[in-house]
């Protein structure tokens, strides 16, 4: 089967995510099937592992390594000449890897951005360039607020719009009134006939002989999404009820350190006894690092379920692998996604976890989903996990679906925004007037000024806080530090000033925090309490106007 070409870029890389191995799996089956596929391959971000999956041999990689990193050039800023000389290194990569895919298979070749909102702009603008090489199609991978943000301020450019969700698709949908959005979820290699899986005996003070329950967590160690910390209190809530099992974490990542301190110091605390319940969660979990895609598919045949504490996701193609392989998923409640797959008590559970919950809570929660996990029929929910996956997930149906949407886009005129972009909007989301409004600035002043010298935090360490650093840096004597949500980014500093978790706010002696976002003021004031608890006043800058 030929077509227009496709070419994936990946802002990331091939690391270790659900993102990457859509790419990978999507580019090796149409070039499988005669069309022309490519992979636009930027540098991985510090701490995170490669993907070792086998691409099939037709598909084009096109290494972008060598450029400057997306979120490096952000964090530079707007006037500084290296921010002009790193997005014309990248226009041209662009419009190079598109060329060569175009002579392997024709143009127009169909460019899929992807999660990075430089990503995108680097798209148009190759697309407004040669219009006649380039047509651009906007995926959504995470349901997030970022996400929706971006494909709405590059909508006029896209000739196709997807998503891999219901969820994700209705809410592109209402964003976007009018605006055709294709559903096409995910697809994952599944076998022909249910994996043939050891019987669990038990785990809950079972007979003599009895094995402990076999978990798997495998993924990327972060926390801003996966949550990975939540594995530990899950291990240590199991032991406190006497459920034998065996956790073992596939990946790697930047909070693979504070997941093996957490598990050691459960074992090491004071009191802590030989037998007791943190030492024996400590002996439970195996932390082995990052896997192939094969060792990852027999890790699944070989645990009897997978579990995931997700804050949010797209559509898990963890969890889609795990279907496959009949290893029950035990999933957390995320707004989407998982109850598109997941049939509660039917082919795997749902533990009642918001996004808002700490690690602690959604450890304890992932605990009663095993516990009723135990209590079923493990047989039989394994053979309908497969038979989800085979029915609905697998990566023909998903390559067929994927092909239809491409050709439509490779097939119409160029988008508006190609030709003729609004000269009052920048093509760049991340400069002043796009994702960071043009007023943030005269709005930060104003909230400064009347704070009046007292001492302040600014919540956010994002591209909305680093565009308004001058206006922090001139007018804002109280400035004494910055708070994030992003774990990863605390204990790290923003302008000289420390970053430290909401929580901790007052320590750095402030009064007061400044809430400094667009596309998410709306969530963060809604968690206002963590900071009006410690005694603390919050001010916003948009009120009803904020994007989230």
């Amino acid at each position: 089967m030929a077509g227009s070409p496709l070419l994936i870029a990946l802002p990331s890389g091939l690391i270790v995510s659900g993102v990457a191995a859509w790419a990978a799996r999507l580019c090796s089956a149409l070039a499988a099937s005669g069309r022309a596929a490519g992979l636009i391959l930027h540098a991985p971000p510090d701490g995170h592992a490669r993907l070792e999956f086998a691409l099939h041999p037709g598909v084009r990689v096109f290494d972008a390594s060598g450029l400057a990193r997306f979120e490096d050039v952000s964090a530079l800023a707007a006037d500084d000449p290296r921010v002009g000389a790193a997005r014309e290194a990248w226009i041209g990569a662009y419009l190079e890897a598109a060329r060569s895919l175009a002579g392997d298979g024709g143009g127009p070749v169909v460019l899929s951005p992807n999660l990075h909102a430089d990503c995108y702009g680097v798209a148009v603008e190759a697309a407004r360039r040669e219009a006649g090489l380039v047509r651009l199609i906007g995926w959504q991978h995470n349901d997030i607020e970022y996400d929706r943000c971006v494909l709405a301020h590059y909508e006029a450019a896209l000739s196709g719009l997807v998503g891999v969700s219901d969820r994700i698709v209705a809410a592109l949908g209402a964003k976007m009134a009018g605006r055709r959005v294709d559903s096409v979820p995910y697809g994952v290699e599944v076998g022909d006939a249910p994996p043939v899986r050891e019987a669990l005996a038990g785990a809950v003070s079972g007979p003599v002989g009895a094995r402990p329950v076999r978990l798997l967590y495998a993924g990327r160690l972060e926390h801003h999404q996966k949550r990975v910390l939540a594995l530990g209190y899950l291990s240590r809530c199991l032991a406190q009820r006497g459920i034998g099992h065996e956790l073992t974490v596939l990946g790697d990542g930047p909070a693979r350190a504070e997941l093996a301190a957490l598990v050691e110091g459960m074992g090491e605390r004071p009191g802590a006894v030989a037998g007791g319940a943190a030492t024996v969660a400590a002996r439970s979990i195996r932390l082995v690092g990052a896997a192939t895609p094969g060792r990852v598919r027999a890790a699944l045949r070989e645990h009897d379920a997978f579990v995931l504490a997700s804050r949010f996701e797209g559509l898990s193609v963890a969890m889609l692998e795990a279907l496959s392989a009949g290893c029950v998923p035990i999933v957390t409640r995320v707004a989407s996604g998982a109850l598109q797959a997941i049939e509660d008590g039917a082919n795997g559970f749902i533990a009642e976890a918001s996004a808002e919950d700490g690690e602690e809570v959604v450890g304890a929660a992932l605990a009663d989903a095993v516990e009723r996990f135990l209590a079923g029929d493990h047989g039989a929910l394994a053979r309908r996990a497969w038979s989800t996956a085979r029915e609905r997930f697998s990566i023909e149906a998903h390559a067929r679906a994927a092909a239809r949407v491409i050709d439509e886009a490779g097939s119409r005129a160029p988008a508006a925004g190609c030709v003729d972009w609004a000269g009052d909007r920048p093509v760049w989301f991340t400069d002043v007037g796009a994702g960071v409004p043009a007023d943030a600035a005269r709005r930060m002043g104003e909230v400064i000024g009347r704070l009046d010298g007292r001492a302040f935090v600014v919540h956010g360490t994002g591209a909305h806080t680093r565009a308004l650093l001058g206006v922090l840096s001139d007018g804002a004597g109280g400035l004494v530090g910055f708070t994030d949500d992003d774990r990863q980014r605390r204990g790290g500093a923003l302008g000289g000033l420390p970053i430290v978790g909401p929580e901790d706010a007052a320590t750095l002696g402030a009064t007061d925090v400044v809430i400094s976002t667009w596309m998410h003021e709306n969530g963060v004031w809604a968690r206002r309490g963590v900071y009006e608890s410690q005694g603390l006043r919050v001010h916003r800058l948009y009120g009803d106007r904020g994007g989230g």
